[in-house]
């Protein structure tokens, strides 16, 4: 169920109470890993893959649905790199990029901020999240636009107590004004700092920072042409 809508701030509030559909999404990794499982052993009995499919498919179903402790738990023992810095992230993003995002972040034990669109308001990104905030009321932006509407983006993670915004990909994710705003918020950018967008996003500046850093560049011009003699 959903709670009702209600302007907050410059956004409209919706918590989701029920995240995962957990009964299909285990009848789903079951038929999948079954049918897999038994493409890529045909010499093992019917009986063998049936059991471990269900052996798989309830892996899966227990890694997907863990507590947020366990799962954490899980990521440090196998991987050196996980670490916990921040505790709720705002994804600036929607979609299948959105719920990507979000399958990650609900293993690390992070609380997930869904933003979307008045138009996109029954897309399933919205209901996935934790929380989920329309970003500015009907008609102020166009759908595409809303999602580029860096100022609203950035009050509602501040708004709503959000540690991090990530950006996903496409949309304001190489956006080196809204990457240094999230940071002048207060708020962790999950990406490459503001300066290394700015630098790696111009040809021309990339092309420099990779010759002074000793990599090899194809043959070319030291800066842009603007001319056609130039480029001739």
């Amino acid at each position: 169920t959903m709670a009702d809508d209600a302007f907050a701030g410059d956004g409209i509030a919706s918590i989701s109470t029920s995240r995962h559909h957990r009964g299909e999404e285990a009848a789903m990794n079951f038929d999948y890993l079954k049918y897999n499982f038994k493409s890529l052993s045909r010499t093992a009995s019917h009986e063998d893959l049936a059991g471990q499919s269900a052996k798989d498919a309830e892996e899966v179903e227990r890694r997907f649905h863990m507590p947020n402790e366990e799962g954490l738990a899980h990521l440090k023992n196998t991987s050196p790199v996980v670490s916990k810095k921040f505790h709720k992230v705002l994804i600036a993003n929607r979609g299948e990029i959105a719920m990507r995002i979000m399958r990650t972040a609900h293993e690390l034990g992070l609380k997930t901020v869904a933003i979307y669109a008045y138009e996109d308001r029954l897309s399933m990104h919205r209901y996935k999240a934790d929380e989920s905030y329309q970003i500015a009321p009907e008609g102020k932006h166009t759908p595409v636009g809303a999602y580029l509407a860096q100022d609203d983006i950035v009050a509602i993670a501040v708004q709503r107590n959000c540690d991090a915004v990530h950006p996903g990909y496409g949309f304001l994710s190489e956006n080196v004004d809204f990457a240094a705003k999230v940071e002048a918020a207060g708020l962790k950018w999950v990406g490459p700092r503001p300066e290394t967008i700015d630098s790696l996003g111009d040809k021309v500046k990339a092309r420099s920072v990779a010759i002074q850093c000793g990599v090899p560049v194809v043959p070319g011009t030291d800066g842009p042409v603007d001319n056609i003699k130039d480029a001739e």
